[in-house]
Formats: C-alpha cells, structure tokens, sequence
C-alpha cells in the first residue's frame, strides 16, 4: 500500500467510487488508481471505522495509535475535500460497527450501556 504495511481494519465505497481504506496508522483513498493519505488532516491516527455520506463526507470512529491508553472513541464527520473535521464527540466503549443514512447516525460499541 501507499505509505504502510499496516493492516486494514475498515473498508468502504463511496457514491463516487472511490475506496476509503482505515489503518492502524490513517486513513487512505483510492482514486484512479493510486492511493492518497488523508492522515496528517485528522487528529488521531487509528481509524477503526469508516462510513461515506451521501453529501461527500465521511463518518469515522478513530482512537489514538498509542498504546496502553488510548482514551475514548472519537466520531468525527470529516470533508476529504477540505481535509477539515466539522464535527467531533466521543463515543462510549470500543467502536465495532458504524452506518450513516439520512435518517442519522449508528454506532456498535462494546459497551452495553453505550449510546
């Protein structure tokens, strides 16, 4: 891959084809057939889940990539375009699963008492 031998831990597709690749280590984009970080634009490195929105955002659950304390979920709405962030919370628990419609938001955490 473009800058890692890191392992994948997220996938998507979004409506303009272009594949979003979460690493241990960023974020990447496939587009035309090469890959462009999106890492140093976000504020924690560890991506563990990524959703595209329809408007051309993303939704991604990040943690920090530093070991032994990696501190809350954080989900953010990040625009590729501009490389910004325009919004941040955190998520209780360990996030496992994320999926954005119109209607909102999902988030599978480890936590039972969670969202």
């Amino acid at each position: 891959m473009a800058e890692t031998g890191d392992d994948v831990i997220c996938l998507a597709e979004d409506r303009m084809g272009r594949l979003w690749v979460g690493l241990y280590t960023g974020l990447l984009s496939l587009e035309d057939g090469r890959f462009r970080t999106h890492t140093p634009q976000l504020p924690e490195r560890f991506v563990l889940c990524v959703e595209p929105a329809a408007d051309g955002t993303l939704w991604l659950v990040v943690l920090r990539s530093d070991p032994p304390d990696r501190g809350p979920c954080r989900l953010l709405r990040y625009e590729p375009a501009s490389g910004r962030t325009v919004f941040e919370t955190t998520v209780p628990g360990l996030a496992r699963q994320l999926s954005a419609d119109a209607g909102g938001v999902w988030i599978a955490t480890e936590d039972p008492a969670g969202l």
